[in-house]
């Protein structure tokens, strides 16, 4: 019989959901019978109503029955207000303070649950939601295990109101963060180990919490490449980008559009993902780009497997940079893994840091770079070769291939 894991997280593991997704797949190993889970949102099918504490916001605030025991049947009809409003540091700790108190009419059911249940391993994933560092503190001592935690956010060094002061009470950020600060602090000390999703991030928390073991642990990927080379088939001149056009993602494309119609005149650009209305206007008046609309995962899938040429996109602007500078996109394993050439556009953070350290595909910082690197790329596609398939492949083998990963951090946990 496996181990059971007990996965404290906003999500169900939902493969909807990108968080959820994340940690499924980075805990691929163990089997869907031996997963349980704390969360707020209840989406995922292949987990029974048994398998799952789930404290649903909508009838928290309602006084509603607040554990739900939802089944299949159900799970598909919940929602969350949760992206019904924009966060602003007041309603943070409005949020936090409200669901302390519920937390008093429930705390002896999740207790005699956690118990019954009786984990091997907990898992947790922080967020910038304190409330959730204290139910996996609370869960990790009624267990009697110490927490694994999986991190893919750098919230705890965001000294400046990341929630955007056109939102509103950027005054009581500072309040906010020190709640947050303080809830983090509690989690992380409760750990066993701490896995990051990029180098930049374990830098930057391993200075902090000393005397807690870290690793750097990628987003695996589940994309399978052929790695021979098929030289009878060339490189087409088509660009792909898959992912959301927000945050100045759009004006970044429209840049990289204009300068690809002076470079490589040929050239197109596909589009997949959720994009603003007003860029969709924009988008019409540019030639070579080509928007394809919002697709499931799967075909995603299969567009980066075509032989073609994947482009990687960030803001331009600094203050961006700031806010994402220990992102990492889960769709940049599985561009890594298609041995497909990649044109990554951003300034200075972890993915642009992990692409060039690693020399996995060209990057570029200003229009001079954009340019210079289009004319190194027309090159390549009149060569017909990928200068970067090499390391890509030894970069795959070595941090995104799947039993690697599962060998590793199965290791560490149990």
């Amino acid at each position: 019989m496996g181990k059971k894991y007990l996965f404290i997280t906003q999500s169900d593991l939902s493969m909807q959901d990108s968080n959820g997704r994340t940690l499924r797949d980075v805990f691929g190993y163990v089997d869907n019978k031996d997963i349980y889970s704390f969360c707020t949102n209840r989406k995922n099918p292949v987990l029974s109503a048994k398998q799952t504490f789930c404290i649903d916001q909508n009838r928290l605030f309602k006084k509603k029955r607040i554990h739900r025991d939802a089944d299949s049947e159900t799970l598909l009809k919940s929602k969350t207000i949760d992206g019904r409003n924009k966060k602003n540091p007041l309603t943070c700790i409005l949020r936090n303070l409200a669901w302390n108190m519920s937390f008093v009419f429930w705390k002896s059911k999740f207790k005699k649950w956690i118990r019954q249940i009786n984990p091997d391993v907990i898992v947790f994933n922080p967020g910038d939601f304190a409330f959730m560092h204290k139910i996996a503190t609370f869960a990790s001592k009624i267990a009697n295990k110490k927490l694994v935690i999986y991190n893919t956010e750098d919230y705890y060094f965001k000294t400046w109101n990341y929630l955007h002061d056109e939102r509103g009470f950027k005054k009581l950020y500072p309040a906010f963060r020190k709640q947050l600060v303080r809830a983090y602090n509690k989690s992380f000390n409760a750990s066993k180990i701490i896995m990051h999703n990029t180098p930049g991030l374990m830098s930057a928390y391993s200075a902090v919490f000393k005397s807690t073991k870290h690793a750097v642990v990628y987003h695996p990927s589940n994309l399978i490449a052929k790695e021979a080379d098929s030289s009878n088939m060339p490189i087409t001149s088509e660009f792909y980008y898959c992912g959301a056009l927000d945050k100045g993602r759009d004006k970044t494309l429209i840049l990289f559009a204009k300068l690809l119609e002076r470079v490589i005149p040929e050239a197109l650009i596909v589009v997949n993902g959720p994009a603003p209305k007003e860029c969709l206007k924009v988008f019409s008046k540019c030639q070579n780009i080509k928007y394809e609309g919002i697709i499931e995962y799967q075909e995603v899938s299969r567009n980066l497997l075509k032989k073609r040429l994947l482009l990687s996109i960030n803001s331009l602007d600094e203050y961006q940079l700031k806010d994402k500078k220990h992102a990492f996109s889960t769709k940049l394993s599985d561009y890594v893994a298609s041995f497909n050439i990649i044109f990554h556009i951003s300034l200075a953070n972890d993915e642009y840091n992990v692409i060039r350290d690693n020399n996995l595909g060209f990057v570029s910082s200003c229009e001079t770079e954009i340019i210079n690197n289009l004319q190194k790329l027309s090159n390549c596609l009149e060569k017909n070769v990928n200068p970067f398939k090499d390391n890509m492949v030894k970069f795959y083998k070595r941090y995104l291939n799947p039993i690697s990963i599962y060998n590793f951090v199965r290791k560490e946990v149990e």
